[in-house]
């Protein structure tokens, strides 16, 4: 039993074998809900404190009738049993889940510092030496990833949360992979892109002709010949959706995309649309995604419908690590298309005033060819590099975090009545 569950009535834990984080037997009324921190198409999250244990959780609340007609009852299942099966400090927990008529509920860790984009957003620029022990801590969640065969794929600021302690959470998989033997192997081959495009098969094709792929936002964009051609993230999800379906309606759901719809992944996999993180720390604004992760940090073999491995989570640690430093991501762009421009050829300025080892770590994580990133084949490689000298593998979790400026921002209040048999409609 996970952590943290026993004290919620374990003689009401519904038997499921098939996950670690049980199914309960309860209620909005067994909560009282105190802010608002996160918002989504179709679901909210809220700080809620157990009644019976005074425990905080950050409750996700998922919409089912939307999660139905858009058709992403799949990606929240497949969401769900990934989380649930990732058991390891650096990434946030799933403790429970119960359902009503109206909703699906998942009980997450909650982590009450806000997000790691706000620690840039408020210092500009982060000392290199603070910006090493976060990267370094990112780097032990993908060496963990690794181990399990995932890839995140929306690795960014707005994804990584500081918990009471002000070590760094992983949150939102919602457009996490599993990867299948065959692909974790490619991980580790220096193919040519040829070689590549094909480990995608007939999917990735697939994936490259649908309207909606990041792949056609810079086809479409080049086709418009103008800086504001392709497709724009920050559209409505009914129009990313694809239309609408019913589906059975399902017991379980996962922590998901704030904003989704349903389309095509780059690497030939359909997933959700995301727009922004999980909102397990303090509320954020609104910012441009792609299908599969964020335009800002996606991966030049995403964009060219390679197939994707681990080493798509490395080019994003490149991108965090820059934008810790520069107070600004490598290929910030006045439009998605001009973005991916500069993404697929890998066109940024390393920022002026750092190290040598902080540029030669940026240059080497963000190679346009995944095979040529530092770490790719062994992640020892990355954590051997000169920019985290100072840093103990073995304690770097357990030594006192670095110094953080606090959430001026806490979310919203909750005002009126909650009733316990649904979300109310003003909420929705």
């Amino acid at each position: 039993m996970c952590p943290g569950t026993a004290a919620l009535a374990p003689a009401s834990v519904m038997s499921d074998p098939e996950y670690k984080a049980p199914r309960m037997q309860l209620s909005l009324a067994d909560f009282e809900l105190l802010r608002r921190i996160g918002d989504g198409s179709y679901s909210h999250v809220v700080l809620a404190r157990h009644r019976a244990t005074g425990r905080d959780y950050a409750l996700k609340v998922i919409d089912k009738q939307y999660i139905m007609r858009h058709r992403v009852v799949d990606y929240i299942r497949k969401e769900r049993q990934i989380l649930d099966a990732l058991q390891y400090d650096g990434i946030a927990k799933l403790y429970f889940t119960f359902q009503d008529a109206y909703s699906l509920y998942l009980g997450l860790e909650y982590c009450p510092n806000g997000e790691l984009y706000d620690q840039i957003r408020l210092q500009g620029r982060l000392p290199e030496a603070t910006a090493a022990a976060y990267a370094g801590e990112v780097v032990l969640m993908l060496r963990y990833l690794r181990q399990q065969g995932v890839v995140h794929r929306d690795l960014k600021p707005e994804n990584l949360l500081l918990d009471g302690e002000g070590h760094l959470k992983l949150i939102d998989f919602g457009s996490a992979k599993q990867l299948a033997p065959e692909e974790e192997q490619a991980a580790h081959a220096d193919a040519p892109p040829d070689a590549a495009a094909k480990a995608g098969g007939a999917a990735a094709k697939h994936a490259a002709a649908q309207p909606g792929s990041v792949a056609a936002a810079v086809v479409d964009g080049a086709a418009a010949g103008g800086e504001d051609g392709g497709t724009e993230a920050g559209g409505s999800d009914a129009e990313q959706a694809g239309g609408s379906g019913e589906e059975e309606p399902l017991a379980e759901a996962s922590q998901s995309s704030e904003e989704e719809g349903e389309g095509a992944g780059a690497d030939g996999e359909a997933g959700p649309r995301a727009e922004g993180g999980s909102g397990l720390g303090a509320e954020r604004s609104k910012r441009a995604v792609s299908l599969v992760g964020t335009a800002d940090y996606v991966s030049p073999e995403i964009l060219n419908n390679r197939a994707v491995t681990c080493a798509a989570d490395l080019w994003a640690l490149g991108c965090v690590v820059y934008q810790m430093l520069a107070g600004r991501p490598p290929f910030k762009s006045p439009s998605e298309y001009l973005t991916f421009q500069k993404i697929v050829e890998a066109d940024y300025e390393l920022p002026e005033g750092g190290s040598e080892a902080a540029a030669d770590l940026v240059a080497r994580l963000l190679r346009v060819e995944p095979a040529q990133r530092i770490g790719a084949a062994d992640l020892a490689e990355l954590q051997a590099h000169p920019f985290f000298a100072g840093i103990d593998w073995d304690t770097l979790r357990s030594q006192p975090a670095p110094e953080f400026m606090p959430d001026i921002d806490p979310g919203e209040q909750l005002v009126g009545s909650w009733r316990a048999a649904g979300i109310p409609a003003t909420y929705w």
